[in-house]
């Protein structure tokens, strides 16, 4: 990691270099299991030399602060490592600075990549091959996807977040992403998964992921009655 950051302090490949004090690498605990990727820099994030130091990063920390959760939780990165004085990057300098998001995945080996901001889950989304409609955005907003072997939690923008309910819940998510839910222990789906009959997407989706929106989690919550062959997402299995 430490000569990754070295090459990508010391890059030149496009013109952006010259709207930063020098590029920025992305910062936060290696051994995290949750890549958080926004666009680009601000350039108060260029004037520390920080990730998130600027409106953005005091959002996140307010939102952080009312989940119960901090940002050393995570790896943190941007999508460009320098300064985007535009709304949206050119496609060249996206290319030329995708090998190094590509390298720091390499590195962290995230189970869940959390892209924020529109640009940048549709860049992930095309990265893993997923294809999205205008009538899927609004779905898959604040909802975990599964591909190949990544979880990918698409969030909306840090600067959209402040004071909205909705989106207080969406960033919930991320602490619910840190540990496994409460119950797979003694889960019917475990027992199921160990002795072939489940699928692994299951476990994976749910019980080791976004558990909280699992159907038999919030009835054994509310003390409902569920059969044990009822999956995640409320269907009987057969």
């Amino acid at each position: 990691m430490d000569k990754l950051k070295n090459r990508i302090i010391n890059c030149k490949r496009c013109r952006l270099s010259e709207n930063s004090k020098r590029p920025l690498p992305g910062e936060g605990a290696i051994s995290s299991k949750i890549m958080l990727i926004t666009l680009s820099p601000s350039k108060h994030d260029d004037e520390r030399q920080k990730v998130l130091a600027g409106k953005d990063g005091r959002i996140l920390d307010k939102l952080f602060k009312s989940i119960g959760i901090n940002r050393n939780f995570f790896y943190i990165t941007n999508l460009l490592k320098c300064v985007l004085l535009i709304k949206n990057p050119k496609e060249e300098q996206v290319l030329k600075c995708m090998p190094f998001l590509e390298e720091e995945i390499k590195i962290i080996r995230p189970s869940v990549l959390v892209p924020i901001g529109e640009y940048v889950w549709k860049y992930i989304f095309r990265k893993y091959g997923i294809k999205l409609t205008y009538k899927s955005k609004e779905e898959i907003i604040g909802n975990l996807v599964m591909v190949k072997n990544i979880k990918i939690l698409p969030l909306r923008s840090l600067d959209l977040t402040s004071g909205n309910k909705e989106l207080l819940a969406e960033y919930y998510k991320l602490k619910v992403l840190l540990k496994e839910c409460k119950w797979f222990s003694v889960c019917p789906m475990k027992r199921f998964y160990e002795q072939g009959k489940l699928d692994k997407k299951w476990i994976e989706k749910y019980c080791k992921g976004d558990w909280s929106s699992c159907v038999r989690y919030r009835m054994e919550e509310r003390g409902e009655y569920h059969p044990d062959s009822m999956l995640p997402d409320g269907t009987i299995r057969k």
